[in-house]
């Protein structure tokens, strides 16, 4: 993302992603329950990356990656997750532009079937 032009990407940011963050709470048993909280929605320009499927223990594993541009947000974390489309996509990678004003965030799906 270095020398990028601002109104360029900004123009491409028109898709609508979701950012979700894991929480883990406790129960009265003490047991560890996980959820994801929506934290907000976003503009974002997405590029598709890679996509493949593989057959894994009698079952086809199928996995899509694409890099979610979105504007500088602190609540993005390795731990977040993106809902778009009615996917989830994990983060995987996070890099920060240099002024800090864009994110370029690697989120994957994986599916099995």
């Amino acid at each position: 993302m270095i020398g990028y032009n601002k109104s360029e990407i900004v123009g491409k940011m028109r898709e609508r992603v979701v950012l979700q963050n894991r929480t883990i709470s406790q129960s009265g048993s003490g047991f560890q329950s996980e959820t994801y909280t929506n934290i907000a929605t976003l503009w974002a320009s997405v590029d598709y990356k890679t996509g493949f499927e593989e057959e894994d223990a009698d079952k086809i594993v199928g996995q899509q990656k694409i890099l979610f541009t979105i504007r500088h947000n602190v609540n993005v974390t390795i731990k977040s997750r993106f809902l778009y489309r009615n996917d989830l996509f994990q983060v995987e990678r996070i890099e920060v532009s240099n002024d800090r004003r864009f994110m370029d965030c690697l989120g994957t799906f994986r599916t099995s079937y």
